[in-house]
């Protein structure tokens, strides 16, 4: 289990070591809620990569399974880069309005995870989507 500041710590030496730009990867699900303040730990780094950082890795030897699709998800390529951190692949504009960034991590905003936790709709999930709807719903009432 990593606490916010291991996670942190352990994405940026991931970057180092791999010599990849931030901006060519974003974290979501666990670690959203992490960098969001909603959780405490997480198990994992659930990060998603460009095609670029993604063939990279495939170069230096790093395979991935396939996750078969569901009726909410279509199939998801996975690498598993060490105990900690799993590889997405996916393109994404980072500059949208549903990423936030803080100590070189970009991660998917309240609105995104809700609706990737929705989606995958897990036993695991029930206590993150409670949590997330309270926190969009503090969000508006401080909004307005």
């Amino acid at each position: 289990m990593l606490n916010k500041e291991q996670y942190i710590n352990w994405l940026n030496d991931f970057y180092v070591k791999f010599n990849i730009n931030p901006k060519e990867c974003h974290v979501s699900h666990g670690g959203s809620m992490l960098m969001l303040g909603l959780r405490e730990l997480t198990d994992d780094i659930d990060l998603t990569v460009s095609d670029s950082v993604w063939k990279m890795l495939l170069d230096m030897g790093y395979t991935y399974k396939v996750i078969p699709a569901t009726n909410q998800y279509p199939s998801i390529k996975i690498m598993q880069i060490d105990e900690n951190i799993d590889v997405h692949l996916d393109d994404c504009d980072l500059n949208s309005e549903d990423f936030l960034y803080e100590k070189n991590i970009y991660y998917r905003n309240a609105k995104i995870t809700l609706v990737d936790k929705l989606k995958l709709n897990r036993t695991k999930d029930q206590n993150d989507i409670s949590l997330l709807n309270v926190y969009l719903k503090s969000q508006i009432i401080s909004d307005t």
